[in-house]
């Protein structure tokens, strides 16, 4: 591109000196195109850059690991001219390593029409993607002056784990979320809808488990053992959270993912604080 402005002012000065040394109408017309056309290029290019638009398209926002999906940069330009060469630089990265990765799409852009331009993405890790056109170069027909448009759009897709399916049923408690229906015979928890043993008053015990007609009969504190439950829900944390950003990262990310993904729905109770 520098060389074409170098060669276009070394025209210019041709003409320049071509109507000096001769005084013909032809040698002054001559200059005054050959000056002109860079001015009218600029004008031109920067009318035609503030009547494109620019966004993303995707058909789904959630995607399998390792599947390959298309993504559509929409292009759209309300203006009379057209645009020869276009350039758009495209970054993706996974937020849980923020190693970006880049491509480059060249395309011509026509007048007065909406187009869209396909790429394909995939990911080996499940995670979050995201993508970003940086900017979008384009240029005039002599390829003198170049505008960006398009700056900083994004789009995020989900990508899941790989699911396989896993035959089974779901108890109607399960479904309803009810209270425990069996209870652990070798020790005591703390579900006081029913009681393990009766034990005798130790220093320490709560006051809430003395079982009081009981106590007044036997004239001595009786204390109540609630029951430990087998089969309730449990509550998996998961802290993505991490301070190091290495090759490790995603990879660990990416199996503990996929270890949650996979396990039964109507064992687990998973929730995901990410930071």
């Amino acid at each position: 591109m520098f060389i074409i402005k170098l060669l276009f002012i070394i025209l210019i000065l041709v003409c320049a000196a071509f109507y000096v040394l001769y005084v013909w109408d032809f040698s002054l017309v001559l200059l005054i195109v050959i000056a002109s056309l860079p001015v009218i290029m600029f004008i031109a290019l920067l009318v035609t850059k503030k009547l494109i638009s620019v966004k993303f398209a995707v058909k789904s926002t959630t995607v399998s690991k390792n599947e390959t999906f298309d993504i559509q940069l929409c292009v759209e330009n309300k203006s009379i001219l057209p645009i020869g060469k276009a350039e758009a630089f495209i970054e993706y990265y996974n937020i849980f390593n923020n190693q970006i990765n880049c491509l480059e799409l060249h395309f011509p852009i026509q007048s007065r029409n909406s187009q869209r331009v396909s790429f394909q993405l995939s990911s080996k890790f499940s995670g979050m993607l995201k993508i970003r056109c940086a900017y979008i170069n384009i240029y005039d027909p002599l390829r003198i002056f170049r505008f960006r448009v398009g700056k900083n759009i994004r789009q995020e897709i989900s990508v899941l784990p790989e699911g396989h399916e896993i035959n089974g049923f779901v108890t109607a408690a399960d479904r309803l979320d009810c209270e425990s229906q069996s209870f652990s015979e070798h020790r005591p928890g703390d579900d006081p809808s029913e009681v393990f043993d009766l034990r005798d008053y130790i220093p320490g015990d709560k006051l809430n488990r003395i079982h009081w007609k009981l106590s007044s009969k036997k004239e001595d504190f009786i204390v109540k053992d609630y029951s430990c439950p087998i089969d309730s829900s449990a509550v998996i944390f998961l802290d993505l959270h991490c301070t190091e950003d290495s090759d490790y990262t995603l990879p660990v990310y990416d199996t503990l993912m996929s270890f949650l993904y996979r396990f039964p729905s109507s064992c687990l109770k998973m929730s995901v604080y990410i930071q």
